[in-house]
This record gives C-alpha cells, structure tokens and sequence, in this order.
C-alpha cells in the first residue's frame, strides 16, 4: 500500500468517517474500537468545531496540525494549552491563551 498524502482530522472527523463507514457494511475490529473511542471522546457538535477551528486558525502561526489538537483536547488550563503548543513552537501572550482557555469552559 503506498501513502499518496495525508491530512490531519479531528476526532469528529474520524467519527463521522467511520460512522459513514458503517453505515456501508460492517467495520473491521480496529475499525469499530476508533469508532467506539472517538464517540467517548467527542462532546462538540460539527456546527461548533467549525466555529471553533476557525476561531484558532485566526490565532497568529496557528498551524491547522496544532487547532485540531487543541479542539480534540479542550484545554481547561494554560498549561495544558501551552503543552500542545511547545510542539510547533508557537508563543503567544497571556491574553490570547486566556482566550482560548475559554472557549472550553
């Protein structure tokens, strides 16, 4: 199997890609456990990601990577927000994680 490209998704979009899946036919078992995995995970509607997602892709040298992990995780604390940023180096202010802190509370 050759690898043509790959994306980044959100564990929405696994859920609803799989919940497609299913509706096709049965799932394999690695299938059926993401599945099972990404619904326990999941608590934000489509509507609500996509306002989210677009709300942190305005945040300056916010990779697209780095907002659908923070949307997956939901950060309660700066720490924790800041923990997932160290990864593509992206510092900002107090102010700005503060913002986004909030919008997960």
């Amino acid at each position: 199997m050759n690898v043509i490209s790959t994306k980044p998704v959100s564990v929405l979009q696994v859920k609803e890609e799989l919940g497609k899946r299913s509706e096709d036919g049965e799932l394999g078992y690695e299938q059926a456990q993401a599945f099972e995995h990404a619904g326990n995970l999941v608590t934000l509607t489509p509507d609500k990601h996509k306002k989210l997602m677009g709300e942190l892709m305005k945040v300056e040298g916010m990779t697209e990577d780095t907002a659908l992990k923070i949307l997956d995780v939901m950060p309660k604390q700066v720490s924790t927000l800041r923990a997932l940023l160290v990864k593509d180096r992206i510092e900002l202010d107090d102010a700005n994680l503060e913002n986004i802190v909030k919008m997960f509370k």
